[in-house]
This record gives structure tokens, C-alpha cells and sequence, in this order.
């Protein structure tokens, strides 16, 4: 597994951070498949390592590449633009960091109405208590 040093998070938290940490951890695996759990993986300590939340994968369709992956990440301590969105584009072999406001509307409207979803199942025990069983 690849190590990386932790971010000074007063100092260049976020995006920056995660710039960094996408460019170590994505940098050093040998070649990302869409089908592998490596993605996400990858995706989720980058954003760990950058003081910032992996909030859940997104429909690469979205970003309008049917082949690839994408992961919705939320940065707290971003004022400006606190989602951004993590975006593997086979067809080209490029991935990028694409802060929310340059993310298509369509995103933005998805990642809102699915995070509102997630946070109904997580409160609502009717639904919670089978799943415990």
C-alpha cells in the first residue's frame, strides 16, 4: 500500500491538499481499472489525507464518460466551493480534481438529492433496524 505524509492541514488543507494526495496515491498505483476496488479506495485516502470527506462514487455518465469513475468529496474548511469531485476518465486515461463550481450542474443536482437520501435512510430507524438484524 502507498504511504504518504500527512497534510499540514492549517496550511494547505483541501483542494491543495488533495491535489497533492491524488497525485501521490493515483501516481504510484499501477494503472487504475473501472471495474477495481482501487478507485475508491484510493479516492477515500486521498481525501482522508487532505483533512477532507469521501462522501460516495458518482455516475461517471455525469461528468459525461460512461467509462470511468468518480467520487464526491466534501472539504469542510472550504468556504469557496466546499464539494469537489475526484474524475477517472478512461477513455482519455486522464483524471482530474474539479472543484463544485466548475462541476456541471447536473452533478451538483445529484450529489445534493443523494446526500438528502443518505441522510433520511440514516435517520429514519424504520428503515436502519432491518438492515441490523
Amino acid at each position: 500500500m502507498t504511504e504518504i505524509e500527512p497534510a499540514n492541514l492549517r496550511s494547505a488543507g483541501g483542494p491543495a491538499a488533495l491535489q497533492r494526495a491524488i497525485g501521490n496515491l493515483f501516481g504510484e498505483s499501477d494503472g487504475i481499472e473501472a471495474s477495481s476496488d482501487r478507485f475508491f479506495e484510493l479516492a477515500w485516502r486521498a481525501a482522508e489525507h487532505a483533512g477532507c470527506e469521501l462522501l460516495f462514487e458518482i455516475p461517471p455518465v455525469l461528468f459525461g464518460s460512461a467509462a470511468g469513475r468518480a467520487a464526491a468529496i466534501r472539504c469542510r474548511e472550504e468556504s469557496e466551493s466546499p464539494l469537489l469531485f475526484i474524475v477517472l476518465d478512461l477513455d482519455q486515461g486522464s483524471m482530474r480534481l474539479m472543484r463544485g463550481d466548475e462541476a456541471p450542474e447536473r452533478v451538483i443536482d445529484f450529489t445534493l438529492a443523494y446526500a438528502g437520501v443518505l441522510s433520511l435512510i440514516r435517520n429514519d430507524s424504520r428503515i436502519i433496524a432491518p438492515l441490523l438484524q
